[in-house]
């Protein structure tokens, strides 16, 4: 689930920037021209209705169809558990393989130029990769009324946040008790962590959002910004994945992980592990992911009440797999009052990618 150089060089290979709203972008995807001119018909009409009507004949129409491809980078823990669930709730079959972002990006690419009449209905996705396809004008356009029950900084062009990925600072409480366990990020420059802490290589989101945070809400300068990452990461031992850096924690390897995602942490706390990211060492980073029709989806009033489903009912599914939801009522939830939250800029983190990741080498060692 991580950014790589190869797949951001992949997205952005023909990118141009959407117009407003929830909807395609400017540029005219190959695809199928009879699925995308059917989906784009099906996602007006109900663009167009309201209330009872919208939602019966949707559902009519939606289970007519019978079937619904999503493409997902959700976890094959939560995956499974979101699919049944809308199996359950309509007379629709899903498939839903969990993906890596690089696999959904090549298959779009691939069905979008191949013209691929049974490609995926709905992508649900990291919020960068979303950002870059939605460039590509490969989305269809929904304006329904669920888009405002979500938080701001999930209504992006083209797609809307369904969850929100928190990276949390996690440890080992068998290698780092909690007397020894800080309330701030940075104070993990403090030289008496040095071998303690471990650096996921590719964390280029996390650390864009903390060095703006730093920045401009704490006054820092950038040389000073620089020192502290660069203090940070002497006393850490880089790590490839989040995957290993959890099993590495884990096994007690390292004390403390400093960026990871909450449900992550949880989720291998509750094989044994003795793992936890409470107290919240603040700020927390979080980044939208979410979910985009396809312009050219097979079954395109499936993918539309799937979308309606998972911005609605399918929340507390996802809150009940033990990830956040994206909705305005449940900002917040689960972190104590007052606890501060950096948002990722995803359309910056598209745009300024290669300068933030030749930041983050050069802090960490890597460059």
């Amino acid at each position: 689930m991580r950014i790589r150089t190869g797949l951001v060089a992949a997205a952005a290979a023909s990118l141009v920037l959407t117009g407003c709203g929830g909807g395609a972008g400017s540029v005219a995807a190959v695809g199928n021209q009879e699925n995308i001119e059917k989906a784009a018909d099906v996602y007006e009409r109900f663009n167009s209705l309201e209330g009872e009507e919208r939602m019966t004949q949707l559902v009519e129409a939606a289970e007519k169809e019978g079937r619904l491809s999503v493409y997902s980078t959700l976890t094959p823990e939560s995956a499974p558990v979101v699919e049944k669930a809308f199996e359950a709730a309509y007379d629709i079959e899903v498939d839903m393989p969990r993906m890596s972002s690089e696999d959904v990006i090549t298959k779009v690419d691939t069905e979008q130029a191949g013209g691929n009449d049974n490609g995926a209905d709905v992508l649900e996705l990291n919020g960068f990769e979303l950002t870059a396809l939605a460039g590509e004008g490969h989305f269809g356009e929904f304006t329904g009324p669920e888009r405002d029950l979500i938080v701001e900084e999930g209504q992006k062009d083209g797609w809307t946040a369904d969850r929100l990925n928190r990276f949390v600072v996690a440890r080992n409480t068998q290698k780092l008790p909690d007397a020894d366990w800080p309330t701030r990020i940075e104070d993990f420059a403090d030289p008496k962590y040095r071998g303690k802490l471990s650096m996921e290589i590719n964390e280029v989101d996390w650390f864009m959002a903390l060095r703006g945070y730093y920045m401009d809400q704490k006054g820092m300068s950038e040389q000073q910004v620089t020192d502290l990452f660069k203090a940070i990461a002497a006393n850490s031992a880089m790590v490839d994945g989040h995957a290993a850096q959890m099993s590495q924690l884990a096994a007690g390897k390292y004390a403390v992980a400093m960026s990871t995602y909450d449900y992550q942490t949880a989720g291998v706390a509750k094989t044994g592990a003795p793992l936890s990211y409470e107290p919240v060492v603040q700020p927390i980073v979080q980044r939208p992911n979410g979910v985009a029709l396809m312009n050219s989806a097979p079954h395109p009033a499936a993918a539309y009440l799937f979308y309606v489903w998972i911005l609605t009912d399918g929340q507390q599914v996802l809150r009940e797999a033990g990830l956040t939801s994206a909705l305005k009522k449940d900002a917040g939830a689960g972190l104590a009052d007052g606890t501060e939250i950096v948002s990722v800029d995803v359309e910056k983190l598209k745009d300024e990618f290669d300068t933030y990741q030749d930041m983050y080498a050069e802090v960490t060692g890597q460059k």
